[in-house]
């Protein structure tokens, strides 16, 4: 190994270490952000959801009305 490499992995070695602190604002933050990101992908996709059973429950509703009209269903 080159003396180069060594004073480099030495230095890096000396420097402090970032101490994570969960209780940090920091993380708070970000952990919110998260959080906040999965609720309205959940809402988004409740939505979704919810518009097509509208879509299909409309669907059957109208081919019900015209199986009434078309054959006498339902008279």
């Amino acid at each position: 190994m080159s003396d180069r490499r060594l004073e480099r992995d030495s230095e890096v070695r000396s420097q402090p270490v970032a101490e994570f602190d969960p209780a940090g604002q920091p993380y708070l933050l970000w952990v919110e952000s998260l959080k906040r990101m999965v609720r309205e992908s959940q809402i988004r996709a409740a939505l979704a959801v919810n518009r097509e059973m509208i879509l299909v429950y409309w669907r059957i509703g109208k081919q019900i009305l015209e199986k009434q009209a078309n054959l006498g269903w339902g008279g």
